[in-house]
């Protein structure tokens, strides 16, 4: 028998490709999602074999005839998920399970993006384009590096996107994965690739545009795929780990991931190994939830972000911009008007325009930029009713 071998269970449960011949069948609440066709032999080839985050919700059975292979499996972090099953429709869920206040916040947000801005929602299920699938995640890309400089932290996601770019076009066309894009005319300015296993729905990985955090794109994102998976007719929408104070504004249930630590019980090296990893789980598992309790996890996750700033390359050009605001401003004469869309020079300026747009309700059709002649680090921001003078600082 060889060494070790590493899973990650949802990438192979959802694509297909390598989940370990062990398994019998995973089922969830009685309805079979996979069977091994082939369970006259384990085909275990590893002395140790980990899978990584599988979710107890799903009922995964091994094969009768394991010999000497033996599971220890280990409770680790939560996840969340919206059980579509228990609401009539989209609508009374979120009557019934989002709190009026933020129902009223979300309908604003929704309703000002579409005010301010010619917006369309896409669904890539079942056809796109290739053009348009790899323009997508060059934009996908870049919306994602630039919020996590945005929040200081470092994105583990990106480093498989490349690995979601090559799988997902031919899931998009067999229906078992999809590309949500929330559209400005032609331009995205949120993406968000979704999963699918028979009638169970798992969110991946997303980023939108950090230019227009004023509207709240990450919510109404996660508002609009929720609705794209009801009217759908998907039973769970899958918001997975991490995140816990956001996701569960939105689940209904949650749920421990689990590690399985699939061993030879022959082998005593191994059977020590295996001890020893499940042991770190539990004692990392244990760390995490006192720190909690005294809310070190906050001082932890500030401290991780001083340390991003002082390491990283942080080149994040809108947050660069420092600017001085000044309303209702009497306009100039010779005042020069600027793209500030196509212009390198002025996409710094996109945030503070789209931010007028939100507060003053005025339609970016209706706006224009200046710059003004005798002051060069002095825009006008030109609305139909309010006029905004931005003093740049720092650029």
């Amino acid at each position: 028998m060889a060494g070790n071998r590493n899973i990650t269970f949802l990438k192979a449960f959802l694509t297909n490709k390598g989940l370990p011949p062990i398994f019998r069948s995973i089922s969830f609440n009685k309805n079979v999602l996979y069977t091994n066709q082939d369970s006259s032999s384990t085909g275990f080839t590893h002395n140790l074999m980990i899978i990584k985050d599988a979710p107890e919700y799903l009922k995964i059975t091994p094969l009768n005839n394991l010999g000497d292979i033996k599971f220890n499996t280990v409770r680790t972090i939560k996840g969340h998920f919206i059980d579509c099953q228990l609401f009539v429709d989209f609508k009374t869920y979120f009557s019934k399970h989002i709190s009026p206040k933020s129902r009223s916040n979300l309908n604003r947000y929704k309703s000002r993006l579409e005010t301010c801005f010619n917006i369309k929602y896409a669904a890539y299920h079942g056809h796109i384009e290739k053009k348009e699938y790899n323009r997508l995640f060059i934009f996908l890309e870049d919306f994602i590096i630039r919020r996590f400089q945005e929040k200081n932290e470092v994105n583990y996601e990106l480093q498989h996107l490349q690995e979601f770019r090559d799988l997902c076009f031919d899931m998009i066309m067999n229906k078992t994965a999809s590309l949500f894009v929330i559209y400005n005319n032609d331009v995205p300015i949120s993406i968000r690739i979704n999963m699918f296993k028979n009638k169970l729905a798992y969110y991946i990985i997303s980023g939108y545009d950090i230019d227009y955090g004023k509207f709240h794109l990450g919510s109404i994102d996660m508002l609009k795929n929720i609705e794209w998976c009801f009217n759908n007719h998907y039973n769970i929408y899958d918001l997975l780990k991490g995140y816990d104070y956001y996701k569960k504004k939105w689940a209904t249930t949650s749920y421990f991931n689990t590690i399985q630590i699939v061993h030879n019980s022959k082998n005593p090296y191994y059977v020590f190994k295996a001890f020893v990893i499940g042991l770190k789980e539990k004692l990392k598992r244990s760390v995490v939830k006192k720190m909690k309790s005294y809310n070190l996890h906050k001082t932890y996750s500030n401290f991780k972000k001083i340390v991003y700033r002082l390491t990283s390359n942080y080149s994040n050009e809108a947050t660069r911009v420092e600017v001085l605001i000044k309303n209702d401003i009497a306009i100039e004469e010779y005042a020069q008007k600027i793209d500030f869309h196509s212009s390198k020079t002025f996409k710094g300026l996109k945030k503070h325009v789209y931010n007028f747009l939100f507060i003053n309700k005025e339609k970016l059709d209706d706006v224009g930029v200046y710059r003004r002649h005798d002051s060069p680090n002095h825009y006008e921001i030109r609305g139909k009713r309010k006029n905004q003078l931005l003093i740049v600082k720092k650029q």
